[in-house]
């Protein structure tokens, strides 16, 4: 199953269409009815989106971690990446790009990372169809909204003002100077993932997605006017259920914070930014612990307050377990060093403990088994037996292990299954 990321009518002919994955590229001449994959030669990198010069359609541009160009000649996707990374530093470890057409000329907004971790953002154009390419600007990387890796959009309007960026929104025109990307984000959501103009003919009325909502402007500024409505947005890592009262819940959802429903069904938002997993004390419904902002929380008080604990959370959805017959134990995985890492509290969640070598799913019990990238996914003690905990653990090659925690010694892995996920 391939995972699609963007879709492009031909700007003269309405039955025409361009559909693009994150590897291969489709073509449709009947409205979509059917298609045919387009051939592209040295690619590299994940697609994102394709972009079309309405006034010569036979230039087109893919962009993402590599630029693809279009040639009509040769009827073959190219890869151009070298051009642009000229107008770059040489110590690179992350790169995307997006592109928008104004003018007949092709402009380029570039998310970059170095070697060192710095991270920054150029604009860029190029007025001959990528034989060339000119930087415009650049800056760190809040200069042009956080343009980031994982959400970088930005179009151009029919009178030249750049709209978008990556977390935050930005506007800027002509000469496109790095001071002049101000951003424009009162009323509007973060992360900000498709941008348009429904009206051809005024360039200031522009309606936005973001991971929140919809978001309006008719005036090509702030504020903006959510026009959300009653879509149903939320997407939800967890779900936690209360084992006093089975009619509260807590949820975490990404983007848009950790909500609670109390014993009658009201919903209150009690933590914001990213939610992920969850967890419900099994004898206080007002304890309650989240991933919060990439970091472990803990709330005594049903989430009026938090404590944040020494648990950092590169990734959301790390489990959260509570110990089936001790209240006071909590689990928490997350990583260090890549390494899976399972913390443990005795005081309900106040304070963890970072044993590597007793909770760490990579550390091996014989050499055979030393998998650096064994990040935890899953945990679970049984009631019947609680001395035991088992938990299992993937790397970034798609092989899964399951392993077993002992209380009464330090021997972490008792049983060693490899799966294999389908795809």
């Amino acid at each position: 199953m391939m995972n699609f990321r963007d879709i492009t009518f031909h700007p003269t002919n309405p039955n025409k269409l361009y559909a693009l994955s994150t590897e291969k590229v489709f073509e449709s001449e009947d409205l979509g009815n059917n298609w045919t994959e387009m051939a592209s030669e040295n690619y590299e990198g994940t697609f994102r989106e394709i972009d079309i010069n309405p006034a010569n359609p036979n230039q087109m541009f893919i962009t993402g971690s590599s630029l693809m160009r279009w040639n009509s000649t040769n009827q073959i996707w190219e890869n151009i990446t070298d051009g642009v990374l000229a107008l770059l530093p040489t110590d690179i470890k992350d790169f995307r790009l997006g592109s928008s057409v104004y003018n007949n000329e092709f402009y380029f907004l570039i998310f970059l990372k170095k070697s060192s971790d710095v991270e920054y953002n150029m604009f860029a154009k190029t007025n001959d169809y990528g034989e060339n390419f000119i930087e415009l600007a650049n800056g760190n990387a809040s200069s042009i909204g956080y343009a980031r890796s994982f959400v970088l959009n930005f179009e151009m309007s029919s009178s030249g003002l750049f709209y978008g960026g990556g977390v935050t929104m930005h506007k800027a025109e002509l000469p496109y100077n790095i001071s002049d990307f101000d951003g424009i984000n009162s009323g509007l959501h973060t992360d900000i993932r498709d941008i348009c103009f429904p009206d051809p003919s005024n360039p200031n009325f522009i309606i936005t997605a973001t991971d929140g909502g919809i978001g309006m402007t008719e005036t090509g500024s702030q504020p903006w006017a959510d026009v959300t409505g009653d879509l149903a947005l939320n997407e939800i890592y967890t779900v936690s259920i209360s084992e006093q009262d089975p009619n509260i819940f807590l949820t975490g959802q990404h983007d848009n914070g950790t909500h609670k429903s109390d014993s009658v069904g009201v919903w209150k938002h009690v933590f914001g930014g990213d939610g992920g997993a969850t967890a419900i004390s099994t004898i206080h419904n007002d304890t309650i612990y989240i991933r919060g902002n990439f970091n472990l929380r803990v709330s005594f008080n049903g989430g009026t307050n938090w404590i944040s604990t020494n648990i950092e959370t590169p990734i959301l959805d790390y489990p959260i377990l509570l110990h089936p017959t001790n209240p006071n134990i909590v689990f928490a995985a997350t990583q260090a060093k890549g390494s899976g890492l399972i913390c443990r509290s005795v005081d309900a969640g106040s304070h963890f403990i970072k044993d590597n070598q007793q909770y760490s799913a990579t550390t091996p019990i014989d050499s055979s088994w030393a998998w650096s990238w064994g990040l935890i996914s899953a945990m679970a003690i049984p009631k019947s037996n609680p001395e035991i905990l088992y938990y299992s653990s993937y790397d970034h090659w798609n092989y899964y292990y399951f392993g077993i925690r002992r209380k009464e010694d330090t021997i972490l892995l008792v049983r060693r299954v490899k799966i294999f996920r389908s795809t």
